[in-house]
């Protein structure tokens, strides 16, 4: 499950301490902003939903 808790515990923390970020096995990157309570995918220009980002890192909603 991907809570706001694991995110930020597992995830990397970006330098405005607000973002944080990991990988997918291919290499794509999925963002989280913890202010927005908006996921992106690969850059901020493409914002997906919860159950999105959920499918895309292989875990269940």
């Amino acid at each position: 499950m991907l809570t706001k808790e694991k995110i930020i515990l597992t995830w990397e923390q970006d330098f405005d301490e607000v973002t944080y970020f990991t990988f997918t096995h291919e290499g794509d990157c999925v963002i989280y902003n913890i202010v927005e309570d908006r996921y992106y995918f690969g850059t901020y220009n493409h914002g997906i939903s919860f159950a999105e980002a959920c499918e895309i890192l292989s875990l269940t909603a």
